[in-house]
């Protein structure tokens, strides 16, 4: 999905040069692949080119944090605050709190950047519009709902269906930067073992889904398989029922292809 988003972004850039939306969005999905240097080199060219882009300077304090750069993380984050950008909702885009940054990755943030990166959980628009947009997609779900245990907080931009599997999941995520939304096949603990096996089965999966997938391993503890990223406004209420059915047929599409896969490999 981010090799994609990347590829396309690429495109952009070499069009034009000066896209600053490119190499901000490009900065993210390389950070998303763990390609931490490529995303500082993007953030760079945004902020050359826009100096006054507070959300560069956020996006490029959090990689900073994957590569526990403190000082240069404290200062872009700070800069990024005194600009009037909301880091806290910024980074609660990709984590629940610090210490779900910190256990994924391994590492304890210094205290002065925890305290930048805490208090509310997220601003209260964005906790609202989370809330919302989920519960109106949980709503439109079939009555039973796939099989799948549906969780009862909406408040983070993703939420990860319970397949009654242990340590599997389908994961339905929103994001604002980059806009859009995707879903995602993920392996917790144990059940990560699967993902040899599933990988040997690639072309025959890919198949079955009518699209290609793509492993994301970057958060410790967890292994994903994406399928494509759907580029849209997730503040736009007025497409949401587009969204919401564009999700629950990725949905059911994951649980199909990969339940009875796994249930052979128990």
């Amino acid at each position: 999905m981010y090799d994609d988003a990347i590829t396309h972004y690429t495109k952009a850039i070499d069009l034009k040069p000066d896209l600053i939306e490119a190499y901000n969005n490009r900065g993210v999905a390389y950070g998303k692949t763990s390609d931490f240097d490529a995303a500082i080199q993007d953030f760079n060219a945004a902020i050359d080119l826009a100096p006054e882009d507070a959300g560069a300077y956020s996006d490029r304090g959090e990689v900073w944090l994957h590569l526990k750069e403190w000082q240069k993380a404290k200062a872009d984050l700070t800069t990024a605050k005194n600009m009037g950008c909301d880091i806290i909702g910024s980074f609660h885009n990709d984590y629940e709190s610090v210490e779900d940054f910190e256990a994924k990755n391994g590492v304890t943030l210094p205290k002065d950047i925890a305290a930048l990166l805490s208090g509310n959980k997220v601003n209260d628009t964005r906790q609202k519009r989370n809330e919302q947009y989920w519960a109106a997609f949980f709503e439109a779900l079939p009555s039973d709902k796939l099989g799948l245990k549906i969780p009862n907080i909406y408040d983070s931009h993703y939420r990860d269906l319970h397949m009654r599997i242990t340590g599997c999941y389908i994961r339905v995520s929103q994001r604002v930067r980059p806009s859009g939304i995707a879903a995602a096949f993920v392996m917790k603990g144990s059940a990560q073992d699967f993902l040899h096996s599933l990988i040997k089965q690639q072309t025959a999966i890919e198949n079955e889904l009518g699209e290609k997938f793509y492993c994301h391993e970057a958060i410790q503890g967890e292994k994903q398989i994406y399928v494509a990223l759907k580029s849209c406004d997730v503040t736009d209420k007025t497409d949401w029922s587009d969204q919401h059915q564009w999700l629950a047929m990725k949905l059911e599409k994951l649980v199909k292809v990969f339940r009875p896969r796994i249930e052979k490999l128990i």
